[in-house]
């Protein structure tokens, strides 16, 4: 404030009051520099060839230790380089020349830029937990990032266990028979209703992801969700019985509705009767309510709907109420076997964005870079169900109708059918079977010893 006052009086210098203020500012910025904790690692400090954490972690090959730092056990990582190696990105080594003499000369393989990768997505270690895992310079690191994730990009499209696919006729039909035959909706009813002839193989559902805030005003609007009161981008994903990913639409702006991103998914797969046969559909939430007279994705009642036919139950002839109400009744059974059945894609995306702690942090806003990394958490999740054991709780809980499916199979096999009883048909059939899975396990053993 004196410096202030001494220039409107003229008796300093304007250049000199610059020079001051100059001086001043780098002073309060040297300081506070000085007070401030160092999260990053110097050149000194640099855990150097096989004193580093990921040496010593490849160096053991324990398979604890491969899945708590990238995700998988020991053989499939391995598995997974051999795929990732033919990329030419990796087929040089990341050197810095930069590094002095002195100091120690970082270098890393193909190997090391697989894992600095996949410990970016699956840990959420930043560049500085990397550097101090690693070792080397915050270049160095995201040298080797830039192409791990470009080796895994490609990498991953030539793993048949990673790719995206829509399933065919065989395993849609596989499809179908564990997930009808894990709680059928005829148990509480008796009688075969008319919407027995509905056979789902999958679930659909939408996710969003939140992202770095753009300078661009339009590009901020795009990527609004009103709903979910932040900038993000929607993405759409169809789960199988046993987890895997087989259809997905990625990167969409965050104001986009699930159902107007389920339309290329409607039109190129469901509505193509080459792909997707009569009768087959998938199970989604009431955002995709207007495929369900089509028959393409089934969905529950809102409560508009609900309403109008509670309330024709009670109007008409004595013939027409009761017809009402019998159907009335049908509809609530098939509504609570839908809600119970579509739990199991919460369970899939959960598992997703649980397996990939960089999920839970915003994305970059680059729209390209954002894409791949997406596209390699999907083929990295696709990979680690078929490959290794991980976590799922989808494959957990209808592997149970799995194993059932194949006893019945085994024991129509053995009394010399063609074919198992069919889960899909309404006849008599379907009710054996699900007698058949629900009697005891040692009753069914003893039946097959005598089979």
């Amino acid at each position: 404030m004196a410096v202030v006052m001494l220039v409107a009086w003229g008796r300093l210098d304007l250049v000199e009051f610059v020079r001051l203020v100059i001086r001043n500012v780098l002073h309060a910025e040297r300081v506070v520099n000085n007070l401030r904790e160092r999260f990053f690692v110097v050149r000194n400090e640099w855990p150097s060839g096989e004193h580093t954490m990921w040496a010593k972690i490849r160096g053991g090959l324990r398979d604890r230790s491969f899945v708590r730092f990238v995700g998988m056990r020991v053989r499939p990582f391995m598995k997974l380089c051999r795929y990732v190696v033919r990329h030419p990105a990796l087929l040089r080594r990341v050197r810095r020349s930069d590094v002095p003499r002195p100091g120690p000369r970082v270098i890393f393989d193909y190997v090391d830029c697989i894992a600095l990768a996949m410990h970016n997505l699956i840990a959420q270690c930043d560049v500085h937990g990397l550097q101090a895992a690693f070792g080397g310079s915050i270049s160095t690191i995201r040298l080797g990032l830039r192409d791990g994730l470009d080796g895994l990009h490609e990498g991953l499209r030539q793993a048949p266990s990673a790719q995206v696919r829509w399933p065919s006729m065989q395993e849609m039909k596989h499809y179908a028979e564990i997930i009808r035959s894990n709680g059928s909706p005829c148990e509480s009813i008796g009688v075969c209703p008319p919407w027995v002839k509905w056979k789902p193989f999958g679930w659909v559902d939408g996710t969003v992801f939140q992202i770095a805030k753009d300078s661009n005003y339009a590009s901020q609007r795009l990527h609004y969700s009103g709903k979910h009161k932040m900038h993000c981008v929607c993405c759409l994903f169809v789960f199988a019985p046993d987890g895997r990913i087989i259809w997905c639409n990625l990167n969409l702006p965050g104001s986009t509705h699930d159902n107007k991103a389920a339309t290329d998914l409607v039109n190129d797969f469901l509505q193509n009767r080459s792909l997707t046969p009569r009768g087959f559909c998938l199970l989604g939430d009431t955002a995709f309510r207007s495929q369900r007279a089509v028959g393409n994705i089934i969905t529950i009642r809102k409560a508009p709907e609900i309403m109008r036919d509670e309330s024709s139950a009670y109007t008409g002839s004595d013939s027409e109420r009761a017809l009402a109400q019998r159907k009335s009744w049908f509809k609530r059974v098939l509504d609570m076997w839908i809600t119970k059945k579509r739990q199991a894609v919460e369970w899939a995306i959960n598992t997703f964005k649980m397996g990939f702690q960089r999920l839970s942090h915003k994305l970059p806003r680059d729209p390209a870079l954002r894409l791949k990394m997406l596209e390699v958490m999907v083929g990295l999740h696709n990979f680690r169900i078929v490959e290794s054991d991980h976590p799922n709780q989808v494959k957990t809980v209808y592997l149970k109708a799995f194993q059932r499916l194949q006893r019945d199979q085994d024991a129509a096999a053995c009394f010399g059918c063609s074919s198992a009883p069919s889960a899909t048909t309404g006849t008599d059939s379907d009710s054996e079977s699900e007698d058949v899975g629900r009697e005891p396990q040692a009753k069914r053993l003893k039946r097959g010893s005598r089979a």
